[in-house]
């Protein structure tokens, strides 16, 4: 019924191969249907009677479909029902598994686990919370890089162990690897998670403490690495990658293919998000963060939207992370230059947000809260020049930065109305997106694309119309702090800041 319900869910909003399923077909019974007798048939108050690998992957199942139909409350209560199983399981270490299971699922709770890792490690970041599954305190093999038809319980010699998590130590077989499998792919993203959870260490031990008179960072004066270092190690291991988990193709009927065009672009997505995470951990500039953000957008707009749709709304809360990290550039000091490159980017991955939520159930909102954020910022600051120019500078708070006669609010309605008129040096893929749900029925068999329109020269402000370009250089780079109310109702949390 979980799996069911899950299904259920992502085919409604979109995730399906294009002209092959007919959306109408999945829509009775519904996901709720499916979800409740999952639910009803749990026995919450007796968790001993919820033994054994099904119980914790229905709990991982009902976990994501919290997720895909935007209810955080049952992703947080079916998560934390699979830690407390996975805990009475004994599941982080192999030695604690049954001994008399086969090959099968010895395969099916390697893979339960590091999928309900990475969930855990996503989760904490997207929702800020803290991370319950650590990477130091497992004893499990990543999956076999075995497609599932080349091994059965009754042979497996193909799958002996090369290598133990203890020198001596007796273990299960360990995994095989074969890089031509969508596995191999697999088990990379696993490995940017776990970059992710060491990451965010790094990120939190910067915090201050709530308790400052003890602090074990000073008995255990570790030297960590860069966060440069740790990057560029991370580049070099996507540089290894066999190139096929480096490219999306487009969308075929061979399931084989479409498994590795969906593995390289969760790869790409997961990629971006660990490059934001350790430019924030390092305090990166502006320019740092709005460059990784465009990347992200360029990327996207070479992705199939059947890939895109297939990550579902996991996606949508994935860019909302990236988003929430972008947007902590709000909350510290800003010159205009630095805010008009933040809000250039925003307004695109809130365009790209938009093109994502076309047809799903339920949406974040995000999207407009966005732009509406936005418009409140342009609005604020435009009111600010025009008291700039009422008041001598030296009556001025220190808030509002002395700049040229001019009005932000105007220059940019300047530069989105030249944007409008003349499509040259503008990045266009793909076609728009249809305007309501019932539209994305008909797509048929054609390769289509997300549409992100981005100026190519949006940091070069000598190409922007003559009102912004007529600010003198020194104007520009005048820092200023937007008003903590202002950000109250910022759709994304600040926790990155």
């Amino acid at each position: 019924m979980a799996i069911c319900a899950l299904a259920s869910a992502r085919a409604r909003d979109g995730a399906l191969l294009p002209g092959q399923w007919d959306p109408s077909h999945f829509r009775h019974p519904s996901s709720e249907s499916f979800y409740s007798a999952a639910r009803d048939v749990t026995p919450h108050l007796n968790l001993s009677a919820m033994e054994g690998i099904d119980w914790m992957r229905m709990c991982a199942l009902l976990s994501l479909l919290g997720i895909q139909n935007g209810n955080i409350n049952v992703m947080h209560q079916y998560l934390g029902l699979y830690h407390t199983l996975a805990a009475i399981d004994g599941l982080h270490d192999e030695k604690n598994w049954p001994k008399d299971i086969g090959i099968v699922e010895i395969e099916e709770r390697r893979r339960l686990f590091w999928s309900m890792y990475t969930l855990e490690v996503y989760s904490s970041l997207v929702w800020v919370g803290i991370t319950r599954c650590r990477q130091s305190q497992c004893q499990v093999f990543y999956p076999t890089e075995v497609d599932d038809e080349r091994f059965s319980n009754e042979e497996f010699s193909n799958l002996l162990p090369q290598r133990s998590p203890r020198q001596g130590v007796e273990v299960r077989p360990g995994p095989a690897i074969d890089t031509s499998s969508w596995l191999h792919g697999w088990n990379f993203t696993t490995d940017l998670y776990v970059v992710l959870e060491h990451a965010m260490d790094g990120f939190h031990r910067r915090r201050p403490r709530t308790r400052a008179h003890f602090s074990p960072n000073n008995m255990f004066n570790r030297v960590a690495p860069s966060q440069s270092t740790v990057l560029d190690k991370v580049m070099w291991m996507h540089q290894q990658l066999p190139d096929r988990f480096k490219e999306i193709r487009s969308v075929t009927s061979d399931t084989g293919e479409g498994r590795l065009s969906f593995q390289a672009a969760n790869i790409a997505a997961t990629l971006q998000l660990v490059r934001m995470v350790l430019f924030t951990a390092e305090e990166a500039t502006v320019d740092q963060k709005c460059a990784i953000a465009r990347e992200l957008l360029d990327g996207f707009a070479q992705v199939p939207v059947f890939f895109l749709r297939a990550i579902s709304s996991p996606l949508l809360y994935h860019l909302a992370g990236i988003g929430s990290i972008l947007g902590s550039v709000m909350e510290g000091p800003l010159s205009e230059s630095s805010y008009l490159q933040a809000r250039t980017v925003l307004l695109a991955m809130a365009d790209l947000l938009a093109s994502l939520e076309i047809g799903m159930t339920r949406t974040s909102g995000a999207t407009q809260r966005l732009r509406s954020q936005v418009t409140r910022i342009d609005e604020y600051m435009a009111a600010q020049r025009r008291q700039n120019f009422a008041q001598p500078p030296s009556e001025l708070p220190s808030c509002v930065p002395s700049m040229p006669h001019s009005n932000l609010r105007e220059h940019v309605d300047m530069f989105q109305e030249e944007q409008q008129q003349s499509r040259r040096g503008v990045q266009q893929v793909g076609y728009d997106f249809p305007s309501n749900s019932q539209d994305t029925e008909h797509l048929g068999n054609r390769q289509d694309y997300v549409q992100i329109q981005m100026p190519m020269d949006t940091y070069n402000f000598k190409d922007m119309p003559s009102g912004i370009g007529s600010l003198d250089e020194t104007s520009q780079q005048l820092q200023f702090q937007l008003p903590p109310e202002l950000l109250d109702d910022w759709p994304w949390l600040f926790d990155m800041a």
